[in-house]
């Protein structure tokens, strides 16, 4: 059974959701990880996607430490030949406004080299069912978010309890324990 935590701040729902899921306090992460992600990186977007918020490779080397392998899982993984905004960055630079078009066009030629994996969807519900985890995606009010989850209830950070039928999943992490 997951125990309720609630996130600290609005900004690491991740590393609580995974605090649930592995039955650790969430400061326990924040402490290994040596910040709470509240340092402002991106002043020009809105809260609190400016923040530097947490990696889930930081988070998932944490599991490991204590003993959890995380095993993650894409719903929609894709394999993309270059780093669009790399390219269009050095398409376009000093480009005067008519050779940005140019450069424009270019990008979306690029972007057919993005290779969608086709994936067996009935599979991962079984997957999901039959164990617990993190979930990230996106709540029904649009917003991205993690959760802890275990069978088919999920247990928000916020404090809140629903079915998973009420969240948008776009990847997820299978924890298991493999060491005491």
């Amino acid at each position: 059974m997951i125990n309720s935590q609630i996130q600290p701040n609005r900004w690491s729902c991740l590393p609580t959701a995974f605090a649930m899921a592995m039955g650790e306090p969430v400061k326990d992460i924040m402490d290994y990880l040596g910040h709470d992600g509240s340092e402002i990186i991106w002043p020009d977007l809105p809260e609190p996607k400016c923040r530097r918020a947490f990696h889930p490779q930081e988070i998932v080397m944490f599991a490991f430490m204590r003993g959890w392998a995380a095993i993650h899982f894409e719903l929609n993984p894709q394999s993309v030949i270059i780093d669009l905004e790399e390219e269009f960055m050095r398409i376009t630079d000093g480009l005067i406004n008519s050779d940005y078009m140019v450069a424009l066009n270019t990008v979306e030629k690029i972007k057919s080299g993005i290779y969608t994996t086709v994936v067996d969807i009935q599979a991962l519900e079984r997957l999901i069912i039959a164990n617990r985890g993190v979930l990230v995606g996106t709540t029904n009010n649009g917003r991205d978010h993690a959760v802890a989850w275990e069978c088919q209830k999920i247990y928000d950070p916020n404090g809140t309890t629903y079915p998973v039928e009420q969240f948008t999943i776009r990847e997820f992490f299978i924890l298991k324990k493999f060491r005491q």
